[in-house]
């Protein structure tokens, strides 16, 4: 619940413009959550929203996320939505995804190409 907290007041600040709060709520709910897939997948969704406010450090808390959604089978529906029209975020993962060890890489793409075919 707290990291839930955390990351509505990210949005909060994003929707006032407010960079560093929008980073430091970003870096607070991922301190409360870091493996919880569904606030992973939130906290990236406000990132992608709040792109022309997002730092190194909102990006940098957005790779993290990534590399915890790239390891779940339920999120791979959202990665492959989103990297099917955002090319900036297609990039991203490929690059949260690289830092991974090999056998998740493989099942990542494994994955990811199998939700794509489905679209």
């Amino acid at each position: 619940a707290l990291g839930l907290a955390w990351a509505t007041l990210a949005a909060s600040r994003g929707e006032l413009g407010d960079a560093r709060g929008f980073s430091n709520g970003l870096k607070a709910a991922r301190d409360a959550g870091p493996n919880e897939g569904w606030l992973a997948q939130f906290r990236a969704e406000l990132v992608i929203r709040y792109a022309d406010i997002a730092d190194n450090h909102a990006y940098a808390i957005e790779e993290a996320d990534l590399q915890v959604l790239a390891r779940g089978v339920r999120s791979i529906g959202w990665i492959a939505a989103t990297y099917a029209y955002d090319h900036a975020f297609r990039k991203r993962v490929l690059s949260a995804v690289s830092k991974m060890p090999a056998n998740q890489q493989g099942k990542f793409i494994e994955l990811l190409r199998s939700s794509l075919a489905r679209e």
